[in-house]
């Protein structure tokens, strides 16, 4: 499944399945876990990580990881 709106029935298939089964979830390599309070240090160190990764020229990653956690919602 690729489509994230069919997540939720695809989910409720699977826990009212009554054997054995297998969910497969396709995830971005680039979401990230957030917390439920997010603090000033966890942003100064998402902050020093994108300067560091920009300047270590991997910009597309830092790109992506913006784009899949904060634009594309």
């Amino acid at each position: 499944m690729n489509d994230s709106d069919l997540l939720e029935s695809a989910v409720q298939s699977f826990l009212a399945h009554s054997g054995p089964a297998l969910l497969d979830v396709k995830t971005s390599a680039n979401e990230l876990v957030m917390p439920p309070e997010i603090h000033a240090s966890q942003v100064m160190g998402m902050a020093l990580y994108g300067v560091k990764a920009s300047l270590h020229g991997k910009m597309g990653e830092v790109v992506n990881l913006l784009v899949d956690n904060f634009i594309k919602k």
